[in-house]
């Protein structure tokens, strides 16, 4: 990684030093295709990496009307709660605190009863989980 960003650098010094033309268009070329390695690297891990092409091909294919999905969660329910901003930390707490005690029950007894499925999926997954 530190050659790709170092290669356009040492290659305006020298064009610099020596006067090549067109020293700001080939240095500007030079770092896009740095950026690019970056880029192509992710997607050959993807390719010829089993766990990382598994891990993409599961987020592609995610159903989210799974019953262990993340709609079970407290923070999706905060998620849809009106925004706003807060003074100070007590004004946040107060807050936080006021949305927990109207959540309603069933999501808190929802969240509890997908734990199993969610550490068994996890397991099945060999350490991953969604």
């Amino acid at each position: 990684m530190t050659i790709c960003l170092t290669c356009p650098y040492v290659f305006m010094i020298i064009a610099v030093a020596f006067s090549i033309p067109n020293v700001i268009d080939i240095t500007v070329a030079l770092f896009l295709v740095s950026s690019l390695h970056s880029t192509l690297n992710t997607l050959m891990m993807i390719l010829t990496i089993r766990p990382y092409r598994d891990a993409v091909i599961r987020m592609l294919t995610y159903d989210r009307s799974q019953k262990n999905s993340v709609e079970n969660t407290p923070g999706a329910y905060w998620a849809k709660q009106p925004k706003e901003l807060h003074e100070s930390i007590m004004s946040l707490k107060k807050a936080i605190k006021k949305a927990w005690d109207e959540m309603p029950d069933d999501i808190v007894k929802r969240v509890v009863d997908s734990w199993p499925g969610r550490l068994q999926a996890c397991i099945d997954d060999e350490g991953y989980i969604e």
